[in-house]
């Protein structure tokens, strides 16, 4: 039915009404035969007394926002508030692990955060880091990206709003999940920027 053939004169708005509700995608697999098996590992976070102290109490203030919706009693704007509040103190939390981890990679590394603040604390201790939060102009985000590419910079640090889909970071093969979105496509898409 959507058949075309090729000898038949060109008709554009005929292939275009055709094509309408068509889409194209190819798996990876059928394009490339050599694309080796994605690995992950979980990297478990040592926390200080400090540390532990706030995270404790993190998780104290999640348990009650959970038995305020559960009761009813929380209407959703401020329920969203109060999670978006608590992911980006667990995010900041992480952060010296995550440059921990950075150092420890000794190669090119791309790492993906949700919150601006957590990308930008994550990459301040590496001078050759490249930070793409969605700040910045097109043709900025541009630049950093090609630093990256080109070797110039051994450190991307992103969110994964503004990098997380259609550029080309394959410098690196090792990614870092630094904070994590609310749906799994999100980081999936992230993590084949360097696949």
């Amino acid at each position: 039915e959507w058949g075309w053939k090729l000898g038949d004169p060109s008709n554009t708005e005929e292939l275009r009404t055709r094509l309408k509700e068509v889409m194209f995608a190819r798996a990876w697999h059928d394009v490339m035969d050599n694309i080796p098996a994605i690995t992950r590992e979980r990297c478990p976070i040592t926390l200080d007394a400090d540390e532990r102290k706030e995270y404790d109490k993190l998780a104290t203030d999640i348990r009650e926002v959970i038995r305020y919706i559960e009761a009813g009693d929380l209407n959703g704007a401020e329920h969203m508030q109060q999670v978006n509040a608590l992911r980006r103190m667990v995010g900041l939390a992480k952060v010296k692990a995550a440059q921990e981890l950075i150092r420890s990679c000794g190669e090119p590394v791309v790492v993906w955060t949700w919150h601006r603040d957590v990308a930008a604390a994550i990459a301040k201790p590496f001078p050759n880091a490249v930070v793409v939060t969605g700040a910045e102009a097109r043709k900025k985000r541009d630049e950093k990206i090609d630093l990256f590419k080109s070797g110039s910079a051994n450190v991307f640090v992103s969110t994964m709003a503004a990098g997380g889909l259609g550029i080309d970071l394959t410098t690196a093969r090792i990614t870092v999940q630094a904070e994590m979105s609310w749906t799994a496509a999100d980081m999936s898409q992230a993590e084949g920027r360097v696949f």
